[in-house]
């Protein structure tokens, strides 16, 4: 599914030490940055990734 898709990607670019946005997950998968914007506010909501603002960007990272 789209929802682990992208949890696992947030995750691993964290283990790496890059703190992604909703414009790398774009470049990184086939969905569209609406369709990221959904999935990253369902992963916030369930606890899992936390969306730290920046600038005028959010920055994802994961919770646990």
């Amino acid at each position: 599914m789209a929802i682990d898709e992208i949890y696992n990607l947030v995750k691993e670019l964290n283990e790496q030490g890059i703190k992604p946005t909703i414009n790398t997950l774009f470049y990184r998968t086939k969905h569209s940055p609406y369709f990221i914007s959904h999935i990253v506010r369902i992963l916030e909501a369930k606890g899992l990734i936390r969306r730290v603002r920046i600038g005028k960007k959010f920055i994802l990272e994961v919770v646990r």
